[in-house]
């Protein structure tokens, strides 16, 4: 059964960025890395027809966390989807697995 929703952010935490740094280098020697921002929000039911932005995410209350590729320490290239978790710990465990993953292609972009 698919269930459409019409929601919009009615509250926003403050963000947390962190830079993780790996060990490879770009060809133009630059350090490769990521930057992690973290947040919560809450996400309301809205009229579709009164706000121009809205989420086809089910109402409640959200752990998120948006990456963004980073070289010599500045955003590089295009930033990730943000994602939304019901709980801290699915966050916490998807931003890990993201990780291994960057940094195993800046490995293999290193060599």
């Amino acid at each position: 059964m698919d269930v459409s929703y019409t929601t919009v952010v009615t509250q926003r935490s403050a963000e947390h960025r962190t830079l993780y740094i790996f060990a490879g280098h770009d060809r133009k020697g630059r350090q490769m890395g990521t930057s992690i921002t973290r947040w919560e929000e809450d996400l309301e039911e809205t009229n579709p027809a009164a706000d121009r932005a809205y989420y086809n995410v089910a109402p409640g209350h959200y752990y998120c966390f948006q990456a963004h590729a980073t070289r010599a320490n500045k955003p590089y290239g295009p930033m990730q989807p943000q994602r939304r978790f019901v709980t801290a710990a699915e966050r916490d465990a998807a931003i890990v697995q993201y990780l291994k993953g960057a940094h195993q292609r800046a490995h293999q972009r290193d060599q």
